[in-house]
């Protein structure tokens, strides 16, 4: 029969700690409270608390926060910071390799090869960095803040002050002159520059494989601080919900200062099948009211995404152009596979939103439109609610949009073009 588990404090010695069991989770406590090393495999850190017991102590990789929260989030997010450096630097010898080699008259295979394996590479390093979220890892080493600038040492000591509280959401903590977050890169910002905190729930759709390909509803939910001189910072970015946390963040701000608003938290969808099931619900409901306009109206509203889908043929041909331009300023044998599947890629591209335009003109021919008449509930810098539609930020097309800027209440067209809505001033002449 196992013995009850003493705290790891009271361990004396690796053998003894072997005696009893431990999750990784509980691996990850112990180095994370004891400063140690506490990313990895169960066995990476099981060989950290065996150094720590021999007494070499094994630290964190980053160590630019002392304070436990905000050194946990540099060192959990950004894992492969230096794999992803290293995947750059490769892509950028290769490009420059490959271009100096075409300069200096070299044959052939001394730069179509490093070009070809460069320019991907590149691609990959980036996104890399970006889905890794390394970004965010090495702005924390100048942390983003509000009106007043602060560096990390600053954050790093009101982080650790004795009456600095960690409230438990995502890496928020309420230190003595600031608000700090550690969920979305370090962010700081002092109570007195906090003009108002707002939560934004955004409505997310992901695909994944189960027999059968199926789709799953997610939320995100961000907690922003405005500051006086409209500076948006991002303090925390969860899957968890933000209402409680938020509430007690305006509670304790308004302590320090009684200027802070509470703003309504504000909701959206990214586009798609949730926006259009949202506007039916509301049609359903009665927000909404299916209308009727004039044939003028309608070929008004052909005429503008038609033109925005022309923008894209005409941008993407330039785009394809000046790359194929390049390439023949390197390349002396177009037929290798190289060339040819660089030569595909380029002219896909306005190919593709060809196709698209051409699939708009038709749906403006067969008269594919949907007109609603609705009220203008609420107006956000990303766009405006519409009653009965709280899940969607929706912007007027430039040229049918009403000559003074709208207010709440006012009545206002909702119209569908394939995929896309849009709002159009009230007006059906």
């Amino acid at each position: 029969m196992e013995h009850k588990r003493p705290a790891f404090d009271d361990i004396k010695s690796y053998e003894e700690f072997q005696q009893y069991n431990w999750t990784r989770q509980d691996l990850i406590k112990i180095c994370n409270d004891h400063d140690l090393l506490f990313v990895g495999s169960e066995k990476k850190l099981r060989g950290v608390i065996e150094s720590y017991f021999n007494g070499v102590k094994i630290p964190p990789r980053r160590n630019w926060y002392t304070n436990k929260v905000l050194n946990r989030f540099v060192n959990e997010n950004g894992l492969s910071i230096f794999w992803g450096l290293v995947l750059l630097a490769v892509a950028i010898f290769l490009i420059t390799f490959g271009i100096i080699s075409k300069m200096q008259g070299r044959e052939e295979q001394y730069f179509v090869l490093p070009l070809a394996f460069g320019i991907p590479l590149l691609i990959m390093g980036v996104q890399w960095i970006q889905i890794d979220k390394s970004i965010a890892v090495i702005r924390s080493i100048r942390p983003m803040s509000g009106d007043k600038k602060f560096t990390k040492e600053q954050v790093n000591a009101q982080a650790n002050a004795k009456n600095a509280v960690h409230l438990g959401y995502e890496g928020i903590i309420l230190a003595p002159d600031m608000l700090i977050g550690s969920s979305a890169g370090i962010a700081a910002v002092a109570y007195e520059d906090i003009a108002s905190l707002q939560v934004k729930r955004t409505l997310h759709e992901r695909y994944y494989h189960k027999r059968h390909l199926r789709n799953q509803d997610y939320y995100t939910y961000d907690i922003i601080v405005r500051t006086n001189r409209g500076k948006k910072v991002v303090i925390s970015k969860s899957l968890n919900n933000a209402e409680v946390a938020v509430k007690k963040l305006y509670e304790h701000c308004l302590k320090q200062n009684p200027q802070v608003k509470f703003q309504i938290a504000e909701e959206q969808a990214t586009p798609g099948e949730k926006v259009k099931a949202a506007i039916d619900f509301a049609v359903t409901n009665g927000a909404l009211t299916s209308i009727t306009v004039s044939d003028n109206l309608k070929k008004q509203l052909a005429r503008h995404h038609i033109l925005l889908r022309l923008d894209s043929v005409l941008g993407t041909s330039l785009i394809s152009g000046i790359l194929i331009f390049i390439m023949s300023r390197f390349v002396t044998d177009w037929f290798t596979i190289q060339t040819i599947f660089f030569l595909i890629l380029f002219l896909s591209l306005p190919f593709f939103t060809t196709l698209i335009l051409i699939l708009a003109i038709r749906m403006a021919g067969k008269n594919d439109f949907d007109f609603y008449l609705g009220e203008i509930s609420g107006w956000y810098d990303n766009g405006y609610a519409i009653k009965g539609v709280s899940n969607a930020r929706l912007g007027f097309i430039k040229e049918l949009k009403p000559t003074t800027e709208p207010d709440v209440g006012d009545q206002v067209i909702l119209a569908r073009f394939d995929d896309l809505y849009s709002l159009i001033s009230y007006n059906r002449r």
